[in-house]
């Protein structure tokens, strides 16, 4: 069964940690978060009001929200910029003597995307003077159901997306891929992205962060070992708000 999030579940899905790190990081997590989900975003975006959304939507503004701040305490490695700058420098050509832009800091949906319009307010904010791009990947189902077989399916899904893969900073697998993980999650490896899901034992299957209900408030699952693998860096401070983390690699038990 779906929690049922309200409005009022902001504050108290921050509300973690202790002292004086909680209270700063809970400011960072609901300035994000008001940009989303907030009372006074009642303007009508596609004709629907704020106050009209559904609990899903509502979750999912959330989650954009919480992604937002992840970002923000997430460190890349030196060699996944260089080749996001190479990328970018292919993709712009500069006006003679002007400098190009930083890249964006691009986050992948793969599978059938739950977000909606959650992206919207996040999509105008910048980290570290980078914008924030979102791209749609299909769901593997597509190709499974035209294809003789699995490893033919994921062959040609990977001809397609892996240059894609390897470029996001953000790959977030929706439910929807949740019986395709070991074959997407081996697709992600050496990209230095980092990947988020809220599909169940996400974190056990060889993701990195996950999405976690608890009482109806919504929290999330670190495991670093993962983290680590791919050299990603997550500030404490971001640490420290985890439910649960993992350090070891063939750990299976969150703790």
């Amino acid at each position: 069964m779906r929690p049922k999030f309200e409005k009022g579940d902001i504050r108290h899905a921050v509300a973690w940690g202790g002292g004086k790190t909680r209270c700063w990081m809970v400011l960072v997590l609901i300035f994000a978060s008001a940009h989303a989900v907030a009372a006074d975003f009642t303007s009508t975006v596609s004709g629907v009001s704020a106050q009209a959304k559904t609990p899903e939507q509502v979750e999912y503004e959330l989650k954009a929200a919480f992604i937002y701040n992840f970002m923000r305490f997430i460190e890349w490695p030196a060699e996944k910029q260089e080749a996001n700058q190479t990328y970018q420098a292919k993709k712009q050509t500069p006006l003679q003597g002007e400098t190009p832009s930083a890249p964006p800091l691009m986050i992948g949906i793969i599978g059938e995307n739950p977000f909606g319009q959650a992206f919207i307010p996040v999509l105008d904010r910048k980290i570290n003077n980078r914008k924030i791009e979102l791209v749609e990947i299909d769901r593997f189902e597509i190709y499974a159901a035209g294809a003789k077989s699995i490893e033919e399916a994921a062959q040609a899904y990977r001809k397609k997306y892996a240059a894609l893969l390897q470029r996001c900073d953000i790959l977030f697998f929706c439910s929807s891929e949740a019986q395709y993980l070991d074959i997407l999650l081996p697709m992600t490896t050496g990209s230095a992205a980092a990947t988020i899901s809220d599909i169940p034992e996400f974190t056990l299957r060889g993701g990195m962060i996950e999405f976690v209900t608890e009482n109806n408030h919504l929290r999330f699952d670190i495991h670093l070992a993962h983290v680590e693998k791919e050299k990603l860096t997550i500030r404490s401070q971001l640490l420290e708000l985890a439910r649960r983390i993992c350090k070891k690699p063939n750990d299976k038990q969150i703790g």
